[in-house]
């Protein structure tokens, strides 16, 4: 179930080029530190990202993160080898992400790379990374209860569920999940460091540090999507 033969290599692949923390200092408030330096200890953020903590994560700076945990995890740099399909963002790790199925666009030809990720892009980006790395989360699929998920797609909720299930996403004291509400670099990072526990342990990071961090701010008003097919 999860792949050891994988994770196996990409332990060893890596190993060696993990960095060490050190004296690298983070601005991430102190809920979020000990999630920080575990995603730069395993080469998930870089050090630019450990001073941007408490900033707006931007939907391009996440493919980063992304691209960074299939490296830490599989032992593979992923490099762009198309032109990209965007007219508006031709960042050679967003055309990666592309590349390796993690995301499509806001639109045909369009990603919108400075728009700030949401939770719902959040958690599509995540589920479709975890399933490159050949971990099926559909056996971990669990419905999710949140009061607000009911007016999405199938296809967001499905990926949705299948976090909870997993517990790598919860939601808030009040019974939603803040699909549209927008992150912070610190936020996206601690679901990305559960995921990361997850395929080296089996196991959630924390249950509870979602639920904790998620109190900080205020939940964004929900949206309607408007497309029947959710692109990231």
């Amino acid at each position: 179930k999860r792949f050891a033969a994988i994770l196996l290599t990409g332990i060893l692949c890596v190993a060696a080029a993990i960095p060490a923390f050190a004296e690298v200092k983070t601005n991430a408030a102190f809920w979020a530190v000990s999630s920080m330096e575990y995603a730069y200890e395993n080469g998930i953020v870089t050090e630019t990202e450990l001073q941007k903590a408490t900033s707006p994560m931007s939907r391009k700076e996440f493919c980063g993160v992304v691209m960074g945990f299939l490296e830490s995890v599989t032992g593979v740099e992923r490099k762009a080898t198309i032109a990209t399909p965007f007219s508006d963002c031709d960042d050679p790790i967003v055309i990666a992400a592309y590349e390796a199925g993690v995301i499509g666009g806001v639109e045909p030809g369009r990603f919108a790379p400075d728009q700030t990720l949401t939770r719902e892009q959040m958690a599509i980006m995540i589920a479709r990374t975890l399933k490159i790395c050949n971990l099926d989360l559909t056996e971990d699929e669990k419905k999710n209860p949140f009061t607000d998920t009911k007016t999405l797609y199938a296809s967001s909720n499905q990926y949705i569920d299948q976090l909870y299930g997993a517990e790598i996403v919860n939601g808030y004291d009040d019974g939603t999940y803040g699909p549209f509400r927008e992150m912070t670099v610190q936020e996206a990072i601690i679901s990305f460091v559960r995921a990361h526990r997850y395929i080296m342990t089996g196991m959630a990071y924390d249950p509870n540090a979602a639920t904790e961090e998620e109190r900080k701010e205020p939940t964004a008003p929900a949206v309607k999507a408007e497309s029947e097919t959710v692109k990231v």
